[in-house]
């Protein structure tokens, strides 16, 4: 049977953002490793969350409105 592990991509395994990273940047590694994804870590590299391709557009998109 195929497990997890066989479904993890070896150029996106360490592929994480800090919880103080701006939503620019994350979304930049998200492009470039096309994840829908991200793991946030603490300065331990423990993962405190995620945060979603659809959450970030949604403050992203939420903040330009706010400033027109």
């Amino acid at each position: 049977a195929t497990t997890v592990g066989d479904m993890l991509r070896e150029e996106t395994s360490n592929v994480s953002v800090c919880a103080d990273d701006t939503l620019a940047h994350a979304l930049q590694i998200m492009i470039d490793a096309e994840l829908i994804v991200l793991p946030v870590v603490n300065e331990s590299q423990k993962i405190i969350g995620n945060l979603t391709l659809s959450e970030l557009l949604f403050q992203v998109l939420s903040k330009s409105q706010e400033s027109q």
